[in-house]
């Protein structure tokens, strides 16, 4: 579609036409979809995002048991597929992400190609709270964010999607 070839000026390492459709997943989840077992919950949000539950791989070759699964992977970035082997190094890096951070191999595997073009991952938060960001979806992946799951004080044993 041509939706899927969309380029967004500001961040053109977005997959848009993937990200939209990953909105519109996230979207479609209910509060029963999302009020069950934190794992069948983690799921769906990973079906959401466009990413495969793989915990039997290793880290780095498409394990996604850490996503939306602690206090820092919570972005769901869709990013085009050239951009998913960018890594985090040079100048311009995420502060207190490791240096490279090689991630492409990994959100080739995991990625559902149902969403489009492109690749899917749980991105850190580190640094989102800069204007303009500087987590890894923006700085090492050019790449906006197509939804963000954040745990609600004072337990956080709840989360909104935003």
């Amino acid at each position: 579609s041509a939706a899927a070839f969309e380029v967004d000026p500001e961040y053109p390492g977005t997959a848009v036409g993937r990200m939209r459709a990953s909105v519109e997943r996230a979207k479609s989840l209910t509060a029963d979809e999302l009020s069950v077992e934190w794992e069948d919950a983690r799921k769906r949000l990973l079906w959401a995002a466009g990413l495969r539950d793989l915990t039997d791989v290793p880290p780095g070759q498409g394990y996604t048991g850490h996503a939306f699964n602690d206090y820092n992977h919570c972005d769901a970035t869709c990013m085009l597929g050239d951009v998913a082997h960018n890594l985090n190094d040079g100048q311009d890096r995420v502060a207190g992400i490791a240096v490279n951070n090689r991630l492409g191999p990994g959100i080739e595997r995991a990625s559902l190609p149902e969403l489009g073009v492109g690749g899917s991952w749980s991105t850190c938060t580190n640094g989102c709270n800069r204007e303009p960001p500087r987590d890894v979806a923006h700085v090492q992946f050019r790449s906006r964010v197509a939804f963000k799951l954040v745990w609600c004080p004072p337990t956080f044993a709840s989360f909104v999607l935003v």
